[in-house]
């Protein structure tokens, strides 16, 4: 990776300074690896690297099935397969600047606990609090038990102790046996909400902190396959993901796009303030490719030029690319082919602190 043609006294400066970011990779035998990007005294980039190990107890049941980190990075959750997961408290950037500057090496991980559902685990995210409330910590778990798909919350203060976390039902919230297991939890970054995608429609679940939640069903219609889908069943939606907006804009809505593996893209805007919730759920083109876990976006700001949002697809199994939904009109424009003959994992551009 070549050097940034930085003046050599801004680096000798800027030495122990970290960069905004770091990313989290989970591994397949449960541990986690931190890698920070750091400038050398030479001008070359290079990465520090830490190892957090898994606990023994989460060894049998295959560890890091599931991951997610908390919208402010001073959280994440490791899950296993069933019965078992794992919460980590994460040190500030100002502790892990003070590591560095001492030992030139980063622990990132302050405590951690371990807590048994009792169930297999489907899925696991970090709920947004209120505004006015970024203390408040929500823990999304969906999990099935005794055959039955239920919804657990964990709730604490930020900086308590989290060997005293619990579930707020040990029961949990029961979803309708008529509905499928979902395909995706989303967060919504309004009033802790989320959406819950199914093969036949999706879900904008409201009010789950202040007692029984509310569902409100939408999109239930299957739009027919696209030329890439392959297979006799329905094509199944894969990933998401939440494009730059004006901060104006984020304070009652949040914008999302959806995808399915045969490269179909739907754009959904969530209103909390309007009686229908869902204000748009329009489907914007075709990727004109295979579409798995890995989707991200940008915005694409251009002032001789459309903008709009930047698409980067990773392809399943096959090339994937970039592509400019334009700020003028529901069209893609293939940008770049990114060729691959293998699945992408992920893809993310974030502001948070950690980007898994």
């Amino acid at each position: 990776m070549s050097d940034g043609g930085a003046p050599k006294e801004s680096i000798s400066a800027d030495e122990h300074l970290l960069p905004p970011q770091c990313i989290l990779l989970q591994l397949d035998t449960g541990d986690s690896v931190f890698l920070t990007l750091r400038r050398e005294k030479d001008g070359k980039f290079g990465f520090v690297s830490s190892k957090y190990r898994v606990s023994k107890p989460m060894l049998k049941l295959q560890p890091g099935m599931h991951l997610a980190v908390d919208p402010s990075s001073r959280y994440m959750v490791v899950g296993c397969s069933e019965g078992i997961f794992a919460i980590y408290s994460l040190h500030p950037r100002s502790s892990l600047t003070k590591q560095y500057m001492q030992t030139s090496s980063l622990e990132h991980v302050g405590s951690e606990t371990q807590i048994y559902p009792r169930g297999v685990i489907l899925r696991m995210e970090f709920l947004y609090p209120a505004a006015d409330d970024e203390q408040h910590i929500i823990l999304l778990v969906l999990a099935v038990l005794k055959g039955k798909i239920r919804m657990l919350l964990y709730e604490w203060t930020a900086g308590s102790d989290l060997k005293k976390v619990t579930a707020r039902s040990s029961k949990g919230y029961l979803l309708e046996k008529s509905r499928q297991v979902p395909l995706l939890l989303i967060p919504l970054t309004i009033k802790s909400s989320f959406i819950l995608v199914y093969e036949n429609s999706m879900a904008v679940c409201q009010g789950i902190l202040h007692g029984t939640p509310k569902l409100i069903y939408f999109n239930e219609r299957v739009d027919k396959p696209t030329a890439f889908h392959h297979g006799l069943g329905t094509p199944l939606w894969t990933s998401w993901t939440r494009p730059s907006r004006l901060e104006s804009h984020k304070v009652t809505r949040d914008d999302l796009f959806i995808a399915r593996e045969d490269g179909l893209v739907k754009f959904l805007e969530i209103d909390s303030e309007d009686d229908d919730v869902v204000t748009a759920d329009n489907n914007i083109g075709e990727l004109g490719a295979n579409c798995g876990m890995a989707l991200a976006s940008l915005d694409y700001p251009n002032k001789n030029a459309k903008s709009g949002d930047l698409f980067i697809v990773g392809g399943n199994s096959s090339s994937g690319g970039t592509y400019l939904v334009s700020s003028t009109g529901p069209s893609f424009r293939q940008i770049r082919l990114i060729h691959s003959e293998c699945s992408v994992a992920g893809l993310e551009f974030s502001n948070a602190d950690i980007c898994i």
